[in-house]
């Protein structure tokens, strides 16, 4: 396995991860890593009820939802959700992405109470994140 939390959301970025599971043999034509509608097996509102869910310790035992979300707060990708709040608030999250399909799903832990936030977009690109700087 490799650190991916690097690398922004472009396609320089799928060449280089697709170089790598190449080099392991991994098939990244597989419809797990693609944009087909029959890779699209949940939703920003499926991961969102779950995570809520998981947080209130309604999916498995509360011992089990705590290490779950401790885990989660472990993330080390700031480059979506994380990375709009104000420092030092915790975000248990989980990002992933499937060629061009990006997404980032979890509990943000404001003053003011938990705050569920699932966002899945397709055709992302680092573009964005210029906007930023400015």
């Amino acid at each position: 396995m490799f650190d991916l939390a690097h690398l922004p959301p472009s396609f320089e970025s799928d060449e280089l991860v697709a170089a790598k599971f190449r080099s392991e043999g991994i098939n990244h034509a597989t419809v797990s890593f693609s944009d087909s509608l029959e890779n699209n097996v949940s939703s920003p509102a499926d991961m969102g009820s779950l995570l809520e869910r998981l947080d209130r310790g309604e999916v498995v035992s509360s011992a089990a939802s705590e290490s779950m979300v401790d885990l989660l707060k472990e993330c080390q990708d700031r480059q979506k959700i994380a990375r709009h709040l104000k420092p030092g608030v915790a975000v248990a999250h989980k990002g992933g992405s499937s060629g061009r399909i990006k997404a980032d799903a979890g509990v943000g832990y404001l003053p003011s109470g938990p705050l569920v936030i699932a966002v899945f977009a397709k055709d992302a690109t680092a573009e964005p994140y210029a906007q930023d700087a400015s």
